[in-house]
């Protein structure tokens, strides 16, 4: 059961094969992912939705606790919350 009221911290994109084992970047290429809230529109491009992540075949963690920038909440009314 996914959680309810859950702070997320970190973001890390992959790519799994069927059987649930890690598929290596030299392996398959990942091409591009990208995350965005409908929620809310995007303060850069303000014609689309929030972009809060997006990763390639690099494969990069995102630390979203990493210099107070905050977290973002499961839920959908919260979209953001951050460090005081």
């Amino acid at each position: 059961m996914p959680c309810r009221d859950c702070l997320i911290t970190s973001l890390k994109a992959g790519i799994e094969y069927v059987n649930g084992s890690a598929a290596k970047a030299d392996d398959i290429y990942f091409h591009h992912v990208l995350l965005a809230n409908l929620g809310r529109r995007d303060s850069v491009c303000p014609d689309t939705y929030e972009r809060f992540f997006a990763s390639g075949n690099e494969r990069v963690t995102v630390d979203l606790t990493a210099n107070g920038f905050g977290t973002l909440s499961s839920q959908p009314q919260d979209t953001s919350t951050d460090k005081p």
